[in-house]
């Protein structure tokens, strides 16, 4: 503070000027937590205490959302219980039906009417498990594969015809452990004209060896993979949620028979990277078993099985689908195609349930309920006597299956409801830390406040008695 008289530079008012202005500041400080309600409003506030809030803000949100996910979950899982009750309801009335007609009082004409019904009930059975939905997404029919095997039908095939049928039941059983509804299909192929379907696509191994048989070996000299490739994206009626997956059988090259200008190597393989693209579009997923590797000794001696039909390179159809080749069917062979298969069908459900990367639960939905997948598409029948005693059986299994998947729904749904909670109580308890570590405490803010304002005022009303001083100086002129 400054011990003369000077009228040029009033030290006492820029001194109090100076204090005016701190307490200002101080004073907006308190005004902006009071009216914000947080102890923090920049990072200058409190550097390291904004990082630590951010971080608890990303989990409190996160956890607020895999509360609601946890939520849908459960509404996801309680839709799949109710239409699993109306399967149970229907199978318990298949298997009253066909106590009824296993009584010897009734006629075969009777039983004939008891079979109407029972159709009826299976073709529900497989209505509820393409068309129950969630938010539009199928619940049971998502890992559906329809499966046609492309069966050469000329002279040579007699043994890879024999190992198919032979290894039919592995395969199919293959299938089944994978939680896939599948049904398979027989197209045949050779000679001069098209290739055609044999009988209907089935999920009965003994119907699938039937029709592998049915193709045999009388075809003419001309296997023209490539066409029948084409061909059978139209042969049969897909269903429209099931990956379509084609395996050809053969062991000619990929379109024997024709015959390019001078032997022209580039035409065969114009041909295959056309039937490449054309199937590739229509999202199928081609696989070949060949019966070797060895060049062909007809047409055109530089082709060979592996040139059209190989995973590497061009035009090979499966490399250009994302299947695979076989050479031979060998041990082993039906559960790398399963597991190729496995692969391209739809995963099941995940529920994410956690704040962060990866906190997620699979759902137990992993098996199709269809008629296939319970066992019971083509073994009951109430037809005659003995039928329908057989049938009991396999409705009793049917019946098993869904009760042990209902279960299993039923435990996910009572877990679900504990995770729902934990992500509640942690969002609950993150929120607290968080409200710690950035609101303001009001009521030390209010203190803060009020002693501010008196600051405040004192320090202008000297600043107004500072200004004075200079005149006090001018009195001395008399």
């Amino acid at each position: 503070m400054s011990d003369i008289f000077s009228v040029r530079n009033n030290a006492s008012a820029l001194f109090a000027h100076r204090q005016s202005t701190l307490n200002n500041g101080t004073l907006g400080k308190s005004l902006e937590r009071l009216s914000s309600g947080y102890r923090i409003n920049r990072s200058a506030d409190d550097v390291a205490g904004m990082a630590v809030s951010e971080k608890l803000r990303t989990q409190i949100r996160g956890f607020h959302r895999a509360a609601v996910n946890t939520q849908d979950g459960i509404s996801f899982v309680q839709t799949a219980d109710t239409a699993l009750q109306d399967i149970h309801d229907i199978l318990q009335r298949m298997r009253e039906l066909c106590v009824q007609s296993a009584n010897g009082v009734y006629t075969d004409t009777d039983r004939s009417l008891i079979q109407q019904e029972i159709s009826q009930l299976l073709e529900e059975i497989d209505r509820i498990n393409t068309s129950t939905e969630f938010n539009h997404q199928r619940i049971f029919d998502y890992r559906a594969a329809d499966i046609v095997w492309i069966v050469d039908g000329t002279g040579s095939m007699a043994g890879l015809q024999a190992n198919l049928i032979a290894e039919a039941p592995n395969f199919v059983n293959e299938l089944i452990s994978r939680n896939i509804d599948y049904r398979v299909g027989v197209v045949q192929f050779g000679g001069p004209g098209n290739a055609t379907a044999i009988g209907n696509m089935t999920t009965d191994v003994a119907t699938f060896q039937a029709n592998v048989t049915a193709v045999g070996t009388g075809l003419g000299p001309d296997e023209k993979g490539m066409q029948a490739y084409n061909q059978t994206l139209n042969i049969f009626s897909y269903r429209q949620s099931a990956r379509k997956i084609f395996v050809i059988l053969t062991d000619e090259d990929a379109d024997d028979g024709f015959q390019p200008p001078a032997n022209d190597i580039g035409a065969y393989a114009d041909i295959s990277a056309t039937t490449a693209q054309t199937i590739a579009a229509n999202d199928v997923v081609a696989f070949s078993v060949v019966g070797g590797a060895a060049p062909d000794a007809g047409q055109n001696n530089a082709q060979s099985e592996q040139a059209y039909y190989d995973t590497s390179g061009s035009p090979g159809v499966p490399a250009a689908t994302g299947g695979k080749r076989f050479v031979g069917i060998s041990a082993g062979m039906s559960a790398t195609l399963a597991s190729g298969i496995d692969a391209l069908v739809e995963n099941g459900i995940t529920f994410h349930v956690g704040a962060n990367e990866n906190q997620t639960i699979d759902s137990v939905l992993q098996s199709p309920v269809s008629t296939g997948a319970l066992g019971i598409a083509s073994t009951v029948s109430a037809s005659t006597q003995s039928s329908s005693e057989n049938s009991l059986n396999y409705i009793d299994s049917a019946i098993n299956k869904v009760t042990r998947l209902r279960s299993s729904i039923g435990a996910e749904e009572n877990r679900l409801e504990f995770t729902l909670d934990y992500a509640r109580v942690n969002e609950t308890a993150l929120q607290a830390s968080e409200s710690r570590i950035r609101d303001a405490d009001m009521g030390a803010e209010i203190i803060e406040f009020t002693k501010s304002q008196v600051i405040v005022q004192a320090a202008n009303s000297m600043l107004a008695q500072a200004n004075l001083l200079p005149q006090n100086i001018l009195s001395l002129l008399g």
